[in-house]
Protein backbone atom coordinates (compact mmCIF):
# COMPACT_ATOMS: atom_id res chain seq x y z
CA UNK A 1 0.00 0.00 0.00
CA UNK A 2 1.30 3.56 -0.85
CA UNK A 3 1.09 6.34 1.67
CA UNK A 4 2.26 10.23 0.86
CA UNK A 5 1.40 13.03 2.34
CA UNK A 6 1.98 16.97 1.79
CA UNK A 7 1.65 20.39 3.77
CA UNK A 8 -0.30 23.11 2.28
CA UNK A 9 0.17 25.55 4.66
CA UNK A 10 -1.05 24.48 8.23
CA UNK A 11 -3.32 20.96 5.91
CA UNK A 12 -2.18 17.64 5.81
CA UNK A 13 -3.14 15.69 2.79
CA UNK A 14 -2.75 12.00 3.20
CA UNK A 15 -3.14 10.13 0.19
CA UNK A 16 -3.32 5.79 0.43
CA UNK A 17 -4.28 2.80 -2.18
CA UNK A 18 -3.34 -0.47 -3.84
CA UNK A 19 -1.06 -0.68 -6.42
CA UNK A 20 -1.92 -2.85 -9.03
CA UNK A 21 0.38 -5.94 -8.27
CA UNK A 22 -1.19 -5.77 -4.68
CA UNK A 23 -4.54 -5.76 -5.93
CA UNK A 24 -3.61 -8.72 -8.50
CA UNK A 25 -2.46 -10.65 -5.86
CA UNK A 26 -5.59 -10.03 -3.23
CA UNK A 27 -7.45 -11.44 -6.44
CA UNK A 28 -5.43 -14.79 -7.01
CA UNK A 29 -5.47 -15.52 -3.14
CA UNK A 30 -9.25 -15.43 -3.21
CA UNK A 31 -9.76 -17.16 -6.39
CA UNK A 32 -6.90 -19.97 -4.56
CA UNK A 33 -9.15 -20.31 -1.23
CA UNK A 34 -12.46 -20.19 -3.53
CA UNK A 35 -11.22 -23.52 -6.01
CA UNK A 36 -10.01 -25.24 -2.41
CA UNK A 37 -13.56 -24.54 -0.70
CA UNK A 38 -15.89 -25.13 -3.47
CA UNK A 39 -14.80 -28.73 -3.72
CA UNK A 40 -15.46 -29.33 -0.24
CA UNK A 41 -19.37 -27.49 -0.19
CA UNK A 42 -19.85 -29.49 -3.43
CA UNK A 43 -19.25 -32.67 -1.08
CA UNK A 44 -20.97 -31.24 1.82
CA UNK A 45 -24.41 -31.00 -0.49
CA UNK A 46 -24.03 -34.30 -2.04
CA UNK A 47 -23.78 -36.03 1.68
CA UNK A 48 -26.45 -33.75 2.71
CA UNK A 49 -28.75 -34.79 -0.42
CA UNK A 50 -27.46 -38.73 0.42
CA UNK A 51 -28.55 -38.57 3.75
CA UNK A 52 -31.88 -37.32 2.87
CA UNK A 53 -32.50 -39.32 -0.28
CA UNK A 54 -31.60 -42.31 2.22
CA UNK A 55 -34.06 -40.97 4.69
CA UNK A 56 -36.71 -41.15 2.16
CA UNK A 57 -36.18 -44.71 1.32
CA UNK A 58 -36.50 -45.63 5.17
CA UNK A 59 -40.01 -43.78 4.88
CA UNK A 60 -41.06 -45.85 1.63
CA UNK A 61 -40.45 -49.00 2.77
CA UNK A 62 -42.39 -47.83 6.37
CA UNK A 63 -45.11 -47.30 4.36
CA UNK A 64 -44.99 -50.50 2.84
CA UNK A 65 -44.73 -52.16 6.26
CA UNK A 66 -47.53 -50.48 7.13
CA UNK A 67 -49.34 -51.19 4.25
CA UNK A 68 -48.58 -55.28 4.82
CA UNK A 69 -49.92 -54.49 8.54
CA UNK A 70 -53.17 -53.64 7.13
CA UNK A 71 -53.62 -56.08 4.07
CA UNK A 72 -52.53 -59.74 5.32
CA UNK A 73 -48.88 -59.49 5.05
CA UNK A 74 -49.06 -58.38 1.02
CA UNK A 75 -46.39 -56.11 -0.08
CA UNK A 76 -48.24 -53.02 -1.77
CA UNK A 77 -48.89 -53.99 -5.84
CA UNK A 78 -46.19 -53.56 -7.99
CA UNK A 79 -47.24 -54.15 -11.77
CA UNK A 80 -45.55 -52.46 -15.29
CA UNK A 81 -48.99 -52.98 -16.98
CA UNK A 82 -52.54 -51.64 -17.20
CA UNK A 83 -55.21 -54.65 -15.84
CA UNK A 84 -55.81 -56.70 -18.46
CA UNK A 85 -58.41 -58.97 -16.48
CA UNK A 86 -61.38 -60.98 -16.01
CA UNK A 87 -63.10 -59.68 -18.71
CA UNK A 88 -62.05 -55.56 -18.26
CA UNK A 89 -59.42 -53.42 -19.12
CA UNK A 90 -58.21 -50.07 -17.80
CA UNK A 91 -55.32 -47.93 -19.29
CA UNK A 92 -54.22 -46.70 -16.18
CA UNK A 93 -51.96 -48.92 -14.22
CA UNK A 94 -52.74 -48.45 -10.60
CA UNK A 95 -56.72 -47.23 -11.61
CA UNK A 96 -59.72 -49.26 -10.37
CA UNK A 97 -60.68 -51.44 -11.50
CA UNK A 98 -56.92 -52.39 -12.28
CA UNK A 99 -55.13 -54.80 -9.54
CA UNK A 100 -53.46 -52.73 -6.46
CA UNK A 101 -50.16 -50.90 -7.13
CA UNK A 102 -48.31 -48.57 -4.94
CA UNK A 103 -48.29 -45.71 -7.34
CA UNK A 104 -50.36 -45.40 -10.31
CA UNK A 105 -50.11 -43.89 -13.80
CA UNK A 106 -46.77 -43.63 -16.01
CA UNK A 107 -44.49 -41.33 -16.85
CA UNK A 108 -43.09 -40.65 -20.02
CA UNK A 109 -39.36 -42.07 -20.28
CA UNK A 110 -36.97 -39.50 -21.37
CA UNK A 111 -34.89 -42.53 -23.09
CA UNK A 112 -37.99 -42.80 -26.11
CA UNK A 113 -37.85 -46.48 -25.79
CA UNK A 114 -40.91 -46.91 -24.50
CA UNK A 115 -44.09 -44.33 -24.64
CA UNK A 116 -43.04 -41.08 -24.49
CA UNK A 117 -46.16 -39.88 -23.50
CA UNK A 118 -47.83 -39.57 -19.78
CA UNK A 119 -50.59 -41.37 -19.06
CA UNK A 120 -53.08 -40.01 -17.98
CA UNK A 121 -51.50 -37.24 -19.35
CA UNK A 122 -49.88 -34.27 -16.86
CA UNK A 123 -48.73 -37.88 -14.38
CA UNK A 124 -44.86 -36.92 -14.16
CA UNK A 125 -45.76 -33.53 -12.60
CA UNK A 126 -49.51 -34.88 -10.99
CA UNK A 127 -48.47 -35.64 -6.89
CA UNK A 128 -52.40 -37.07 -7.13
CA UNK A 129 -50.91 -40.21 -8.45
CA UNK A 130 -48.85 -40.88 -5.97
CA UNK A 131 -51.87 -41.58 -3.69
CA UNK A 132 -50.64 -38.44 -1.24
CA UNK A 133 -53.78 -36.70 -1.73
CA UNK A 134 -56.20 -39.49 -1.47
CA UNK A 135 -57.30 -41.97 -3.47
CA UNK A 136 -59.86 -39.72 -5.32
CA UNK A 137 -59.19 -37.18 -8.33
CA UNK A 138 -60.48 -34.10 -7.10
CA UNK A 139 -59.94 -33.37 -10.66
CA UNK A 140 -61.96 -36.51 -12.12
CA UNK A 141 -63.62 -38.45 -9.88
CA UNK A 142 -63.39 -41.94 -12.11
CA UNK A 143 -60.39 -41.89 -11.20
CA UNK A 144 -60.17 -44.14 -8.30
CA UNK A 145 -56.47 -45.22 -6.63
CA UNK A 146 -55.59 -48.68 -6.10
CA UNK A 147 -53.34 -50.02 -3.11
CA UNK A 148 -51.54 -47.09 -3.34
CA UNK A 149 -49.48 -46.32 -0.08
CA UNK A 150 -49.62 -42.87 -0.29
CA UNK A 151 -52.04 -42.76 2.93
CA UNK A 152 -49.02 -44.10 4.56
CA UNK A 153 -46.28 -41.90 3.13
CA UNK A 154 -48.14 -38.71 2.43
CA UNK A 155 -45.45 -36.32 1.95
CA UNK A 156 -44.46 -35.82 -1.78
CA UNK A 157 -41.04 -34.58 -0.78
CA UNK A 158 -40.63 -38.61 -0.39
CA UNK A 159 -41.06 -39.68 -3.56
CA UNK A 160 -38.06 -37.48 -5.18
CA UNK A 161 -34.66 -37.71 -4.58
CA UNK A 162 -33.20 -33.73 -3.86
CA UNK A 163 -30.18 -34.59 -6.42
CA UNK A 164 -32.96 -35.30 -9.01
CA UNK A 165 -33.03 -32.04 -11.65
CA UNK A 166 -35.15 -34.03 -14.51
CA UNK A 167 -37.34 -31.32 -15.98
CA UNK A 168 -40.40 -33.01 -17.23
CA UNK A 169 -40.35 -31.77 -20.83
CA UNK A 170 -44.03 -31.05 -21.57
CA UNK A 171 -44.56 -29.15 -18.42
CA UNK A 172 -41.23 -27.35 -18.02
CA UNK A 173 -41.23 -28.86 -13.80
CA UNK A 174 -39.62 -30.92 -11.69
CA UNK A 175 -40.39 -34.78 -12.23
CA UNK A 176 -42.52 -35.64 -8.33
CA UNK A 177 -40.76 -39.02 -8.93
CA UNK A 178 -37.54 -40.47 -8.72
CA UNK A 179 -38.11 -43.68 -7.10
CA UNK A 180 -39.11 -47.31 -8.29
CA UNK A 181 -40.02 -50.62 -6.69
CA UNK A 182 -38.04 -54.34 -6.99
CA UNK A 183 -40.75 -55.82 -10.00
CA UNK A 184 -40.24 -58.89 -8.11
CA UNK A 185 -41.33 -57.99 -4.70
CA UNK A 186 -45.38 -56.94 -4.35
CA UNK A 187 -45.66 -58.40 -8.33
CA UNK A 188 -49.61 -58.99 -9.05
CA UNK A 189 -51.07 -61.74 -10.49
CA UNK A 190 -51.83 -59.40 -13.26
CA UNK A 191 -48.35 -58.96 -14.08
CA UNK A 192 -47.32 -62.06 -13.72
CA UNK A 193 -50.66 -63.59 -16.48
CA UNK A 194 -49.78 -60.71 -18.64
CA UNK A 195 -45.97 -59.89 -18.88
CA UNK A 196 -44.15 -63.46 -17.76
CA UNK A 197 -40.84 -63.33 -19.13
CA UNK A 198 -41.28 -59.46 -20.81
CA UNK A 199 -40.99 -58.46 -17.15
CA UNK A 200 -40.88 -61.08 -14.90
CA UNK A 201 -38.63 -63.94 -15.84
CA UNK A 202 -40.21 -67.48 -15.31
CA UNK A 203 -38.87 -69.86 -12.03
CA UNK A 204 -37.45 -66.38 -10.47
CA UNK A 205 -39.14 -66.04 -7.09
CA UNK A 206 -41.91 -62.95 -6.59
CA UNK A 207 -42.63 -62.22 -3.37
CA UNK A 208 -46.35 -61.37 -2.37
CA UNK A 209 -45.78 -61.49 1.34
CA UNK A 210 -43.15 -60.56 3.54
CA UNK A 211 -43.18 -64.07 5.20
CA UNK A 212 -42.13 -65.60 1.92
CA UNK A 213 -38.75 -64.08 2.31
CA UNK A 214 -36.59 -66.56 3.94
CA UNK A 215 -33.34 -68.08 3.90
CA UNK A 216 -32.43 -67.78 0.06
CA UNK A 217 -32.54 -64.42 -0.06
CA UNK A 218 -33.55 -62.49 3.32
CA UNK A 219 -35.19 -59.65 4.12
CA UNK A 220 -31.97 -57.36 4.47
CA UNK A 221 -30.86 -58.98 1.09
CA UNK A 222 -33.94 -58.06 -0.68
CA UNK A 223 -34.35 -54.85 -2.01
CA UNK A 224 -38.08 -53.00 -2.46
CA UNK A 225 -37.27 -49.19 -2.90
CA UNK A 226 -34.64 -47.45 -5.49
CA UNK A 227 -34.36 -44.40 -7.42
CA UNK A 228 -34.08 -44.95 -11.08
CA UNK A 229 -32.39 -43.76 -13.70
CA UNK A 230 -34.47 -39.99 -15.03
CA UNK A 231 -33.83 -41.34 -18.30
CA UNK A 232 -35.42 -44.37 -18.01
CA UNK A 233 -38.23 -44.10 -14.81
CA UNK A 234 -41.67 -44.51 -16.11
CA UNK A 235 -44.44 -46.72 -13.93
CA UNK A 236 -43.54 -47.87 -10.60
CA UNK A 237 -41.68 -51.00 -11.74
CA UNK A 238 -38.48 -51.66 -12.14
CA UNK A 239 -37.73 -54.80 -14.03
CA UNK A 240 -35.11 -56.46 -13.15
CA UNK A 241 -33.79 -59.04 -16.23
CA UNK A 242 -32.97 -62.62 -14.33
CA UNK A 243 -31.63 -64.87 -16.75
CA UNK A 244 -31.32 -68.39 -15.69
CA UNK A 245 -28.58 -70.53 -15.42
CA UNK A 246 -25.48 -70.92 -16.91
CA UNK A 247 -26.33 -67.03 -17.03
CA UNK A 248 -27.83 -66.03 -14.34
CA UNK A 249 -27.76 -63.03 -12.31
CA UNK A 250 -25.98 -61.36 -15.04
CA UNK A 251 -28.05 -59.08 -16.92
CA UNK A 252 -29.61 -55.70 -17.29
CA UNK A 253 -33.52 -54.62 -16.96
CA UNK A 254 -34.04 -50.95 -15.95
CA UNK A 255 -31.29 -48.86 -14.93
CA UNK A 256 -30.88 -47.51 -11.58
CA UNK A 257 -29.88 -43.59 -10.85
CA UNK A 258 -26.70 -42.16 -10.02
CA UNK A 259 -27.60 -39.41 -8.18
CA UNK A 260 -24.48 -39.46 -5.26
CA UNK A 261 -21.47 -39.57 -6.81
CA UNK A 262 -21.09 -43.14 -8.24
CA UNK A 263 -23.99 -44.55 -6.15
CA UNK A 264 -27.80 -45.43 -5.67
CA UNK A 265 -30.25 -45.21 -2.88
CA UNK A 266 -31.69 -48.49 -1.67
CA UNK A 267 -34.33 -49.69 1.12
CA UNK A 268 -34.77 -53.55 1.72
CA UNK A 269 -37.63 -55.39 3.26
CA UNK A 270 -35.66 -55.19 7.34
CA UNK A 271 -36.42 -50.91 7.09
CA UNK A 272 -33.06 -50.55 6.79
CA UNK A 273 -31.34 -48.45 3.49
CA UNK A 274 -28.18 -47.74 2.22
CA UNK A 275 -26.06 -46.48 -0.55
CA UNK A 276 -24.84 -48.81 -3.14
CA UNK A 277 -21.76 -48.00 -5.05
CA UNK A 278 -21.46 -49.32 -8.96
CA UNK A 279 -17.68 -50.13 -10.41
CA UNK A 280 -18.91 -51.37 -13.60
CA UNK A 281 -22.63 -51.80 -15.12
CA UNK A 282 -24.37 -48.43 -13.92
CA UNK A 283 -21.44 -45.96 -13.62
CA UNK A 284 -23.02 -44.25 -16.99
CA UNK A 285 -25.65 -42.12 -16.41
CA UNK A 286 -27.55 -42.30 -20.08
CA UNK A 287 -29.14 -44.97 -21.63
CA UNK A 288 -30.00 -47.04 -23.27
CA UNK A 289 -27.05 -48.95 -24.58
CA UNK A 290 -24.47 -47.91 -22.22
CA UNK A 291 -24.67 -50.74 -19.75
CA UNK A 292 -22.36 -53.61 -19.66
CA UNK A 293 -23.53 -57.01 -17.63
CA UNK A 294 -21.21 -57.19 -14.65
CA UNK A 295 -20.70 -57.34 -11.63
CA UNK A 296 -23.64 -54.32 -10.67
CA UNK A 297 -26.02 -55.97 -12.76
CA UNK A 298 -25.21 -59.30 -10.93
CA UNK A 299 -25.50 -57.49 -7.51
CA UNK A 300 -28.69 -56.02 -8.70
CA UNK A 301 -30.06 -59.33 -9.89
CA UNK A 302 -29.08 -61.30 -6.34
CA UNK A 303 -30.74 -59.15 -3.86
CA UNK A 304 -34.13 -58.38 -6.40
CA UNK A 305 -35.27 -62.40 -6.69
CA UNK A 306 -33.39 -65.88 -6.98
CA UNK A 307 -34.11 -69.15 -9.37
CA UNK A 308 -36.31 -71.55 -8.29
CA UNK A 309 -37.12 -73.91 -10.97
CA UNK A 310 -40.63 -74.88 -10.99
CA UNK A 311 -42.09 -71.65 -9.10
CA UNK A 312 -45.15 -70.58 -10.39
CA UNK A 313 -47.11 -67.58 -8.67
CA UNK A 314 -48.86 -68.41 -5.41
Amino acid sequence: MKLSFARDGQRRIWSSGFTLIELLVVIAIIAIIASILLPVLQQAQQRAQASYCINNMKQLQGGSALYADENNDAFPGNEGQAYKGNGTTSSIQGVAPSDPMWVAGWMGTLDKQSSASDNPAGDSTNVFMLGVQGNTSPNDPGITLVGSIGGYVNNAGVYHCPADHTMDPVDRALRVRSCSANGYVGTTYNEWEYANASQIAPNFACFIKYSELRAALSPSDCFTFLDENPQSINDGFFRVAETAPPAQNNAIGDYPAVNHGQATSFAFADGHAELHPWHNSFLKTTIPGTGTPGSDSAWVNNHASYYQKGWNYQ
